[in-house]
């Protein structure tokens, strides 16, 4: 389980927050302006814990068992939800038992043994929705950091995008105000094609800088100045990406760095890292 961010990278959040705050809201944005709502999707999966534990989890009655191991990242998605709302300066708080609480509530009536895609919309006024469906299982989320002779998932197509995407609070935090995502994916995804491969627009920003996928983090492999050694890199926040909760774990983990990435250092067939709250890590290659 990911524990709560360090006051080292709270502090660097912080940051950034002041510079969407002066860049974006003061300058740009009038919140009231928006109609939208604060979102995260979260994947429930009984293979993020061991059998023994997970027939406890399923044997209590009394509910006295903290369960959030069951969902990818909890922890992560919690405390970026709080974070949004005090970006946004929505006047209420959730606690980390209720939101483990309205989880439970809304997988009550359904086959725990199964995995689930959990999307939990919040409102300004306070009103806390989940909507729950099927996901397929996947039994290593951090598949995409294997090597491709030990790479057991789908090959995600991924377009670049052909036209900058305009960044705000709501490329940074996650919320239903995608209009720029839903831009992007309309000009260069084609046609899903008969075999169903997944696929993905990488995004870029006015300054040519890349920020994102339209629904997941990447990174990028480059070599290290200081070792020479080739290590996976991801757009940095200031770029107008996503505060990704995947991200932010492999950042904390070490498996990945932060470094400004531009439009001209990629390259077709490049192989490249997505990730996200649902999905884990998956590998990806360019193919424009």
């Amino acid at each position: 389980m990911v524990k709560e961010l360090d006051p080292k990278k709270l502090k660097e959040y912080d940051k950034v927050v002041g510079n969407l705050e002066s860049t974006y809201i003061n300058d740009f944005f009038k919140l009231d302006d928006y109609d939208f709502e604060i979102f995260s999707t979260i994947r429930y999966d009984p293979l993020l814990v061991d059998l023994e534990t997970f027939t406890k989890i399923l044997n209590d009655v009394d509910n006295s068992i903290d369960n959030s191991n069951l969902f990818f990242l909890f922890d992560e998605h919690f405390h970026r939800i709080c974070f949004s709302l005090q970006f946004f300066k929505w006047n209420f708080k959730l606690t980390r038992a209720q939101f483990l609480k309205k989880l439970n509530e809304s997988l009550a009536p359904l086959n725990k043994s199964n995995s689930y895609r959990i999307k939990v919309i919040v409102s300004k006024r306070g009103e806390v929705k989940i909507m729950v469906t099927d996901t397929p299982q996947r039994f290593n989320l951090m598949d995409g950091f294997n090597t491709l002779a030990n790479y057991a998932s789908p090959f995600w197509s991924v377009y670049v995008d052909t036209a900058p995407i305009h960044i705000s609070p709501f490329t940074s935090l996650k919320t239903s105000k995608r209009d720029e995502y839903n831009k992007a994916r309309h000009r260069v995804l084609p046609e899903p094609d008969t075999y169903g491969i997944p696929q993905e627009v990488l995004c870029f920003n006015t300054a040519n800088q890349i920020t994102e996928g339209s629904i997941t983090n990447i990174a990028v492999k480059g070599f290290d100045e200081k070792t020479g050694e080739q290590r996976w890199y991801t757009p940095v926040l200031s770029s107008g990406c996503l505060c990704g909760v995947v991200r932010h774990m492999l950042l904390t983990k070490g498996l990945i760095k932060e470094k400004q990435i531009y439009l001209k250092d990629l390259r077709r067939d490049e192989e490249i890292l997505l990730f996200n709250g649902l999905v884990g890590v998956v590998k990806g290659r360019i193919v424009n």
